[in-house]
């Protein structure tokens, strides 16, 4: 599974946000460690901020300039 987590986190980082995009964080929950918590938004997909899974559920979206929830 640590394969499949480094090969998304190298999609991430090979593939920048644009920056209409770069203030915006993704609400998520984690299927693997049933916490909720909030990571910065990418389109390859949420990771969970405490375990590092991408096995998440994206509940919501979050400028950073305001308070504003964006729903997906």
């Amino acid at each position: 599974m640590s394969n499949y987590i480094a090969l998304l986190d190298a999609a991430v980082r090979m593939q920048p946000m644009p920056a209409a995009y770069l203030s915006t964080a993704s609400n998520v929950y984690c299927q693997d460690c049933r916490k909720t918590g909030q990571c910065k938004y990418h389109f390859v997909g949420p990771k969970c901020p405490f375990c590092g899974s991408y096995n998440t559920r994206e509940l919501g979206l979050v400028q950073a300039e305001s308070t504003q929830s964006i729903t997906p």
